[in-house]
């Protein structure tokens, strides 16, 4: 194989640069496939991600990388790469969270930290198969809430900012109160 590079660091970026290039696509071609009103199987099709041979290949990569600067010069700009381009590709195939940009962004970060973690934590067995459903309905009742705190934001949108809070809320139950 290594005939086909230049050097080693040229086989490890080209695997890595793979490695990303497969994840990429296979998170597009999931997210095409179902309702992303059914938070729990975009949640489930996350972790299937995070348990890919794929992943794995990664995380042993950047296991690896902690320890060999050859390897962390290549790698690291690679995964902040890949970390842009699915964060791009995931607010087109998620339209729905558009004009949520601040939850979209906690929820993204959520889902990404949490689900790398469990990952982790499976590869180490720190972390029992028994807890993986608990912890995946977790994270869809937390991505459920920051939706309908987006929705309620937007249907209760915030006051004049000549208004004090406070004004608001007494003036808001005093119209309530007359009707």
């Amino acid at each position: 194989m290594m005939h086909h590079f230049e050097n080693a660091a040229a086989l490890i970026y080209a695997t890595a640069e793979e490695l990303h290039q497969r994840r990429l696509k296979s998170h597009v071609r999931r997210a095409k496939e179902f309702d992303h009103q059914q938070t729990s199987k975009i949640v489930h099709q996350s972790w299937d991600q995070f348990t890919s041979p794929n992943f794995t290949a990664f995380l042993e990569l950047a296991m690896a990388a902690r320890t060999d600067q050859n390897l962390a010069s290549i790698l690291l700009p690679l995964q902040r790469e890949y970390s842009e381009r699915w964060y791009r590709q995931a607010i087109e195939l998620y339209p729905e969270w558009e004009d949520a940009t601040e939850e979209f962004d906690l929820a993204f970060s959520l889902s990404q930290i949490t689900l790398q973690g469990m990952a982790l934590a499976l590869v180490t067995e720190s972390m029992s198969q028994k807890m993986i459903e608990p912890v995946l309905r977790n994270l869809e009742k937390q991505i459920l809430n920051l939706r309908a705190t987006s929705a309620a934001r937007r249907a209760d949108p915030p006051a004049s900012p000549n208004i004090e809070p406070a004004t608001v809320a007494v003036s808001r139950k005093s119209s309530r109160d007359k009707t």
